[in-house]
């Protein structure tokens, strides 16, 4: 009986060899071809903080070049929105009259640019339409989104990135980007 026994464990020890030594020996399967084009999903996220964005606003602010803006704060707000506040300083009649312009923006991107869509304006609480804003404060909105997106657009692509998305949350600008 114990000479079956054996038998049957050495029997039994072969075939596991015999498959580990089959498995062990098959070349490995080929990794499947990377897709080309625009990712479903993108290769990186980068989520910058509602803080460092106004930081990075004011070091911009004080270098000059915005006149009348005195100061500006950054709202990010879900769903792509942003609250621009800029403290403006105009001067009527010789007399320096401080006003709050609030505008209320849509972030998109387009063609691999950071935009900034001013959707709606408030000077002082009242609505005032795009088009009878000083050239100067038009001016200014468009430098911060200039200085926004050159901004994104030089880390992007020092790191080899192309910028193919953007979303906010209440606190943070979420950048979706793909290798270059």
């Amino acid at each position: 009986m114990q000479r079956w026994g054996c038998a049957f464990l050495g029997l039994l020890l072969g075939v596991v060899l015999t498959v580990v030594v089959v498995l062990a020996l098959r070349p490995p399967a080929p990794l499947p071809p990377r897709p080309s084009g625009t990712p479903a999903w993108p290769d990186l996220t980068l989520c910058v903080s509602e803080t460092y964005l106004n930081r990075a606003l004011e070091a911009e602010l004080r270098q000059g070049g915005y006149e009348p803006v005195q100061g500006a704060v950054l709202d990010l707000k879900p769903e792509q929105m942003l609250l621009a506040t800029l403290h403006v300083q105009f001067s009527i009649l010789g007399v320096d009259v401080p006003v709050d312009v609030l505008a209320s923006c849509r972030l998109e991107v387009a063609a691999g640019k950071l935009r900034v869509q001013i959707l709606s304006i408030q000077v002082g609480g009242l609505s005032v339409p795009t088009e009878q804003l000083p050239e100067s404060v038009r001016a200014a909105f468009g430098n911060v989104e200039g200085s926004i997106d050159q901004q994104v657009r030089g880390m992007l692509t020092s790191a080899g990135l192309d910028l193919i998305g953007a979303a906010t949350t209440e606190d943070q600008l979420i950048l979706l980007c793909a290798a270059q």
